[in-house]
């Protein structure tokens, strides 16, 4: 046999095997990353230490609400002021720019 026809061969059978086994594999998957359907009469009650975690995660997620507001509102504030600084600057430039132009001007004239 030549080195074309083991060639062809291969790749023929690698298509089959693919034809066959790619939807399977695929079905598969999909079928896993379904979530499974819960009972119609499920009720979830946790037990005691159950409960006792779930409330210091709450707690801890009141906590991190709380921390994060605060946090904002003290950059709120910083930059707030930053910008009433930028302004400030900017008018006192404007004004030391119009104080330098009078004065060439007068320069100029005398």
């Amino acid at each position: 046999m030549d080195s074309w026809k083991v060639t062809v061969s291969v790749v023929g059978f690698l298509l089959v095997a693919g034809a066959v086994l790619l939807p399977r594999l695929l079905w598969r998957r999909s079928q896993r990353r379904q979530p499974r359907p819960r009972p119609q009469n499920f009720a979830f009650v946790p037990t005691p230490e159950e409960e006792r975690r779930l409330n210091e995660a709450r707690d801890v997620l009141v906590q991190v609400d709380s921390f994060a507001s605060a946090a904002f509102a003290r950059l709120d504030t910083r930059m707030r002021f930053l910008n009433r600084l930028i302004e400030d600057a900017d008018v006192r430039i404007k004004v030391l720019e119009r104080e330098a132009a009078l004065r060439r001007a007068e320069a100029d004239r005398g």
